[in-house]
Formats: structure tokens, C-alpha cells, sequence
């Protein structure tokens, strides 16, 4: 039985577009990044998905093609706890 794997990336400061949708303190600090192009944003999620040596690789989280340690802000269980919560507290406030 094939197990399930789960890692995160960071794809860079890709140009997607997104500052588009952004308020527009936001937007500028967005387009003053220097950013890559969303296949050079994409390649560390090609990789790791199809990668065959990556299938035992779960947990993890990379950049660039290599596996970096997350921040410490990222680890955090009370934060992701409060994160959950209030997610759930906005979805039940919009009715779902």
C-alpha cells in the first residue's frame, strides 16, 4: 500500500499577479520583490511531485529544490491552533 506524502514549498516571489488583488500598501511591497516567473515559482512543486525519490520525503519543507527549515513563526502550535478557530469562526459567520 502506497502511503500518502505531504510537504510544503515556498515557490519564491513569483509574478502571478496577485498584487492585482491586493490592497495597495500591499501591492506595492509585492511588486517591489524581485520576482521570478511562475515556472521558476512552480519548478520545486514539479519536482517534488514528480520527483520518484520524493516519495519518501514527507513533512517537509522546501525551497529551490532543497529542503530548508521552516521559521519559527511557521511551528507555531498556539498560533495555528488561534488560525484554526478563527477560521472556522469566519466560515460559520458566512454561513458555512
Amino acid at each position: 500500500m502506497e502511503r500518502i506524502v505531504a510537504n510544503a514549498i515556498h515557490p519564491g516571489e513569483a509574478n502571478t499577479k496577485f498584487a492585482a488583488h491586493a490592497e495597495p500598501w500591499m501591492a506595492k511591497m509585492i511588486l517591489d520583490q524581485n520576482e521570478v516567473s511562475p515556472d521558476v515559482g512552480g519548478d520545486t512543486l514539479a519536482w517534488l511531485a514528480e520527483a520518484p525519490e520524493n516519495g519518501s520525503i514527507s513533512g517537509c519543507y522546501f525551497y529551490e529544490r532543497e529542503q530548508v527549515e521552516p521559521s519559527a513563526a511557521s511551528t507555531d502550535e498556539e498560533a495555528a491552533r488561534r488560525l484554526w478557530d478563527e477560521s472556522e469562526a469566519f466560515l460559520a459567520r458566512s454561513g458555512y
